[in-house]
């Protein structure tokens, strides 16, 4: 049975699978010689593709290729593939790859016809690139993921609804007891319990500014702790209602000491309820030492209370005391294997110190014991979004979507994944959805990155400039936003835009070979070969194990007219390029010209 089917032989994606298949082998020179000729399939792919294009592939043509996915380290077979590719489809870059395979797997007799056959290639290539030779291609930013402990540190926060919630519980249980102990006037102040009418009315009505008033001069007047708690309870969730924290903590405070005065013969609801109110307003404020420390005379009041025991984890968690919060996650779940909120807290910690594997699945647990819970689908998304598994992110971010807290987040990754899909349309959507919803913020930058990223590779520049410069608006320090825009800006021969950005670039991060790799090619694209020289001298010097550095500045010493100078640079490459597979293509073309002008003899050696 044939390797490729005849009908998908110049089809990119079957060669892929090809190569898939010897990947998992081990079979490494199959490996290394099925990668030349699968770029060779993609590059007359793509030329075939084009509206304009000419190429008719013959039936004689396509039973090599075939006889070639059959016997690909056959050198007979490589050599007649190489002169397709150079007499009958214009590619002889991909005849100069070809023909070097074959030399290397000949038998002797017959190295002189295919070493003609390559001096006809390389030859072809020096013709159309002209005498001098060519320098390699812009460098871009590298695709950047969100990091994924900043992200998932936002599932650690406790949110404003979870924080109303706590108080609405806490007020639901003092009601209860209230009625169990009716409140009566003191002896001290028996007006006490008109001021308490008072403040309650004016609490019903949603006025709690003004019920602060007498519900003071009640708390005064030694009125019943336990109507005071509830009321205090009461003012500092709707404070809360209103973004209003610090007016909520001055409430809370007041209800928290209230709670410790209170008489025998008052039941507690709970008795870590006040500390646990006051710690989660002073963890929205981000007062996080003392929300420790009112957790953990919580815990003291109630060590097996789940909830206290899942909010204290996550404050410990937003202090980066990952040790200390996934001990108490793990705490809770010890005694009840069932609280989904303890797997989703769980998870946060462990995604945030990059114990993925650990983290989805707790992530699992929890989203089973509770499909509603929008923060285990967000951290689903995040983990399976960086694991690049696309289908599996998307579906947990659009289950996600459901929780507001989430959204902006949601929608920014749903961008990203549509842009790397290719779907423009939709990822600007999303991105401007997500935009309203969200203050900017590192993760709506990198959207725009990854966007901008994925346009760029689609040569769509244009498009990829608007959000390079959205970017760079939004962060003016952001290296790789500046970098591409550069990139975007020199491709389109807009290089004083270009240069502007390199140099920004540079100034951001003045170790990184990009801005200088670049800036050399613009300087010698004015034909500024001196300059070039420096910035890729400086290229050489950050990286000199890079043979593409090397290589630009031999090529621009030759132009000065420095002849030993750039023989040394190339001679460095030569030492450099033990191996041509993943090398660009760019680089390989260039050696092979220098190669032939120096008339050297020498061809790439496959191990």
């Amino acid at each position: 049975m044939p390797e490729i089917e005849p009908e998908s032989i110049l089809e990119p994606h079957a060669w892929q699978q090809l190569l898939a298949r010897y990947q998992a082998r081990g079979d490494f020179l199959s490996v290394k010689t099925i990668t030349v000729i699968l770029g060779g399939i993609e590059e007359l792919a793509k030329l075939r593709s084009l509206p304009d294009s000419t190429i008719r592939v013959t039936s004689m043509q396509r039973s090599g290729f075939q006889n070639l996915s059959l016997a690909f380290s056959n050198a007979r077979l490589l050599k007649q593939v190489g002169v397709y590719y150079l007499q009958e489809f214009g590619l002889p870059e991909v005849a100069v790859a070809h023909l070097d395979l074959a030399l290397q797997l000949s038998p002797g007799q017959s190295d002189k016809q295919i070493e003609s056959l390559r001096q006809a290639a390389v030859l072809r290539i020096a013709r159309s690139t002209g005498d001098r030779q060519l320098h390699t291609t812009v460098d871009q930013p590298l695709r950047l993921k969100p990091i994924v402990s900043s992200v998932v540190r936002k599932t650690g926060r406790l949110s404003l609804s979870l924080v109303k919630q706590q108080l609405t519980d806490t007020l639901t249980r003092l009601a209860d007891t209230a009625k169990e102990s009716p409140p009566q006037d003191t002896d001290e102040n028996p007006c006490s319990a008109t001021l308490l009418l008072r403040a309650g009315q004016l609490l019903r009505e949603g006025r709690w500014r003004e019920a602060l008033v007498p519900l003071e001069s009640a708390r005064i007047a030694n009125a019943p702790a336990l109507d005071l708690q509830k009321f205090y309870t009461q003012a500092g969730a709707m404070a809360l209602s209103e973004n209003e924290l610090e007016q909520a903590l001055d409430a809370c405070v007041k209800a928290k000491a209230l709670s410790a005065v209170r008489k025998p013969r008052d039941r507690s609801p709970v008795k870590g309820d006040a500390w646990v109110n006051v710690g989660i307003i002073y963890q929205k404020l981000g007062r996080l030492d003392d929300a420790l420390a009112c957790f953990v005379q919580a815990e003291k009041l109630e060590p097996t209370n789940p909830e206290i025991l899942c909010n204290f984890s996550l404050v410990q968690f937003e202090r980066c005391a990952f040790a200390e919060a996934e001990e108490i996650a793990r705490k809770v779940l010890a005694l009840f294997p069932d609280n989904f909120r303890a797997w989703d807290v769980l998870a946060t910690v462990l995604a945030a110190v990059d114990r993925l594997s650990e983290a989805e699945e707790a992530c699992n647990r929890a989203i089973q014991l509770n499909p509603e819970l929008g923060s285990a689908w967000f951290k689903q998304g995040v983990i399976a979004f960086q694991q690049d598994n696309l289908g599996k992110a998307r579906a947990a971010f659009i289950q996600s979507q459901g929780t507001s807290n989430f959204l902006p987040s949601a929608l920014c990754y749903l961008a990203m994944i549509e842009a790397r899909r290719g779907e423009f349309d939709s990822a600007q959507l999303k991105l401007a959805d997500a935009r309203k919803l969200s203050p900017p913020n590192d993760l709506l930058l990198t959207t725009l990155r990854e966007v901008a990223f994925n346009l760029s590779q689609r040569d769509d520049l244009s498009q990829a400039l608007k959000f390079y410069q959205e970017a760079t608006s939004l962060h003016s320090s952001d290296f790789p936003s500046w970098l591409g825009l550069g990139a975007a800006y020199h491709r389109l021969g807009h290089l004083g835009e270009a240069r502007h950005a390199y140099l920004e670039a540079s100034k951001l991060e003045d170790n990184h070979p990009g801005p200088w790799h670049n800036l050399g090619l613009l300087a010698a694209e004015e034909s500024n070969f001196g300059e070039a020289c420096e910035y890729f001298e400086k290229e050489a010097n950050l990286t000199p194990s890079n043979p593409k550095a090397w290589y630009d500045l031999g090529v621009s010493l030759q132009s000065l007219g420095k002849q030993e100078a750039s023989q040394t640079a190339f001679a460095k490459v030569d030492d450099l390029l033990t191996d041509p597979i993943g090398v660009s293509g760019d680089l390989l073309t260039g050696m092979r010209i220098v190669r032939r002008t120096q008339l050297k003899k020498k061809t790439f050696n496959i191990k």
